[in-house]
């Protein structure tokens, strides 16, 4: 599987909120955009540039807006707990938004990018037009066993594998851990893209993982399911069935929660958007196409309605 690179933004920002500079990038479609797309950053380990193949089918049709996520990229690594907060990144988002007017945008996100946008849908409904949630990883439902608070912070024997997925060892060696995580997430056979990830995650630091990590098990007690529930937007949920970082039948809970279609792919692991990047991308703009035209109908409708009462009138 080749690895593919984001294209030339049209814009390429740095926003500063509260101190913290947040890197944001524009792609413009050739013709009049259908809509506007937002990617929310996932976990601080990649930055980015893992939509470069939804950037790349997107664009054709709609305004794409991608974010690096504090702590990874082209983004600040601020230094507390308490910037990592999943409604920091929340807040991010809707900086980068009204620094664009942006009044309404789909919203995509990956992993951890896609609780984060759980959480602005159902925060900021009149900004969100759709929700697709890839692998969320809801702090709710089952669960990764070797990814818990207790197991972060427990003693790290030097052991490989997921006993990596430790405090201790994300300062010790972060790279190791790097490889180990990337390849798990894409699954076995894509080596060139387990390179690349490995690469991408050289933008941040296991310190900045540490805080990340230390700020999901603090927030995710005021983010559960009833977060989930005021969601009130169209939304599909993506999950491959042989992901091992997010369950998939937490993917199928979410959707059931909010009410969204469920699509597993069933040999994908958890990172289905590089791994089979065809299939999400028709998944993706077959979902937003199907949105485009029922509100296009509906506002021919209304329009129509409109006229005939003027005339009766």
């Amino acid at each position: 599987m080749q690895a593919f690179d984001m294209p030339a933004p049209d814009i390429d920002r740095v926003l500063k909120r509260n101190g913290v500079g947040i890197r944001f990038r524009v792609f413009e479609p050739g013709v009049k955009a259908s809509g506007m797309v937002l990617m929310l950053p996932p976990w601080a380990i990649v930055p980015s540039d893992i939509w470069a193949p939804q950037v790349r089918a997107l664009r054709a049709d709609y305004r794409v807006v991608v974010i690096d996520g504090r702590g990874s990229g082209g983004s600040g690594r601020p230094r507390t707990v308490e910037a990592y907060r999943s409604d920091e990144y929340v807040a991010d988002a809707i900086a980068v938004l009204d620094l664009l007017e942006i009044a309404q945008a789909h919203l995509v996100g990956l992993s951890f990018g896609g609780h984060v946008a759980a959480l602005l849908a159902a925060a900021h409904p009149q900004r969100t037009t759709s929700a697709t949630l890839i692998a969320p990883s809801a702090p709710f439902g089952p669960a990764n066993p070797f990814m818990t608070p207790e197991r972060f912070l427990s003693a790290w024997n030097g052991e490989p594998g997921w006993a990596m997925f430790n405090r201790t060892a994300f300062l010790a060696d972060y790279a190791a851990f790097a490889r180990f995580f990337v390849r798990e997430a894409t699954g076995p056979g894509y080596d060139a893209l387990v390179e690349q990830g490995v690469r991408l995650a050289q933008q941040t630091d296991g310190v900045t993982l540490a805080l990340t990590v230390a700020a999901r098990a603090d927030s995710a007690r005021s983010e559960g399911i009833d977060r989930y529930q005021r969601i009130r937007c169209p939304a599909l949920v993506i999950h491959g069935g042989a992901d091992c970082i997010v369950p998939a039948a937490k993917g199928k809970l979410v959707a059931k929660t909010i009410g969204a279609s469920f699509r597993l792919l069933k040999h994908a692991g958890h990172v289905p958007n590089q791994t089979r990047p065809r299939t999400v991308n028709r998944l993706l703009l077959s979902f937003l196409h199907d949105l485009h035209t029922q509100a296009s109908r509906a506002h021919v409708e209304n329009r129509s309605n409109h006229i005939l009462m003027n005339r009766g009138a």
